[in-house]
């Protein structure tokens, strides 16, 4: 990854965030929004585990292997899982504002019927040692 790539994605999310509790007032608790900005924490800093597990997958000179550990047991992107869990947060804490929500539903229809399924896949075809048990996306559901 490119370093702009990375800081840009380390302030975009959060910067979002930030934006949608400024300068409106939201009938949301208190408990749902500290439930949401800790959500929002959690799934961006196991997105970064389950990126880095895929990170170690091809070092130099060898071959793409299968990914192993952690949510990769459950699921083959567990990555795409972490990301509609940071949308989720992100219209949690918006106040369920109706675009921010039609923003969420997008992209959880985005990775549930375009990003990930090629993967699943992929991954079955590549892999002829590729666990059965493992979902496409959501752990134990699809």
């Amino acid at each position: 990854m490119h370093v702009a790539h990375l800081i840009f994605a380390l302030c975009y999310y959060p910067a979002l965030t930030l934006s949608l509790n400024i300068g409106y007032s939201s009938s949301t608790t208190r408990a749902i929004a500290v439930g949401s900005v800790w959500l929002f924490l959690w799934a961006s800093s196991h997105q970064y585990s389950c990126h880095a597990i895929l990170a170690s997958l091809r070092q130099e000179g060898q071959k793409y292997g299968l990914p192993r550990g952690d949510w990769f047991e459950l699921v083959s992107s567990p990555h795409y899982f972490c990301e509609m869990l940071i949308y989720i947060a992100i219209y949690v804490s918006s106040g369920f504002n109706i675009l921010m929500g039609l923003n969420c539903v997008y992209q959880l229809v985005n990775f549930a019927l375009i990003c990930t399924p090629p993967t699943h896949a992929w991954y079955l075809k590549k892999f002829d040692d590729y666990p059965k048990e493992r979902r496409i996306l959501i752990p134990y559901l699809y």
